[in-house]
């Protein structure tokens, strides 16, 4: 229960939606909590056309929907339509409290129910995965172009995955927090391909055992460029970057 009532970070946010095959774009401290209306504008964003029905296009029937600004109220009020994201039975928002995994959990599992409704998400069986067929590796940030080492900076001291286009290319961001010695490398298991996403397993290489590591507090990360794709990349093993 203590689980579910923690606060979200924009990055679990981020992995979450990454999961079901959205790319949103989460500005900000990705270490910092998330408000429902911070959730609510970037969902609604990411999402793709949605039919939301009679009450599309109408406002929210919240009464403390006046006390969010336009782009905000316009989010809630298209997630309120497509019954992803709703508030109390009193008929309030709070989309000043932070996002709780509870609510997250609840919010992935909606959105997912809508996005396999559509008559655009794929069906039928996925495919069987194949190995991908072009990918680089990379744990030297300089070599990135300059606004992937914006993104990776910006996660620096987390724990997950994100993806970033730049140029011709999309990249997957590995981060495995803070560590307090040197010596660990995040390693790249496996890469595979599917009709409707990538996924990657890591692995997460620690200093040897009464081997010498550098005394400092060190931030692993490891980056993967792909050829441009609008495929969702999925990290299958996550909690990897957390042991």
């Amino acid at each position: 229960m203590a689980k579910a009532n923690n606060k979200v970070t924009r990055i679990e946010f981020l992995e979450e939606l990454n999961k079901i095959g959205l790319s949103p774009t989460v500005d900000g401290n990705q270490a910092d909590t998330i408000t429902r209306a911070e959730a609510a504008v970037i969902l609604a964003d990411a999402l793709p056309p949605l039919n939301t029905g009679i009450a599309g296009g109408r406002p929210a029937p919240y009464h403390d929907l006046n006390t969010l600004n336009p782009v905000q109220q316009a989010a809630v009020s298209t997630l309120y339509s497509l019954g992803i994201m709703v508030g109390d039975d009193q008929q309030l928002f709070h989309g000043e409290q932070k996002l709780t995994h509870e609510e997250l959990d609840l919010i992935v599992e909606r959105t997912r129910a809508r996005l396999q409704s559509a008559p655009s998400f794929p069906s039928g069986p996925i495919s069987k995965p194949t190995p991908a067929p072009s990918y680089e590796v990379s744990t030297d940030l300089s070599a990135l172009p300059p606004d992937v080492q914006d993104r990776a900076i910006a996660v620096q001291g987390t724990s997950g995955a994100i993806t970033t286009d730049s140029g011709d290319s999309t990249y997957l961001i590995l981060s495995a927090g803070e560590r307090y010695t040197g010596g660990y490398v995040i390693t790249v298991e496996n890469v595979t391909e599917t009709d409707s996403r990538i996924e990657v397993t890591v692995g997460l290489q620690t200093p040897a055992p009464g081997g010498f590591a550098l005394q400092a507090i060190t931030y692993p990360q490891t980056v993967l460029r792909f050829p441009q794709t609008v495929k969702p990349i999925v990290v299958l093993n996550t909690e990897a970057l957390t042991s």
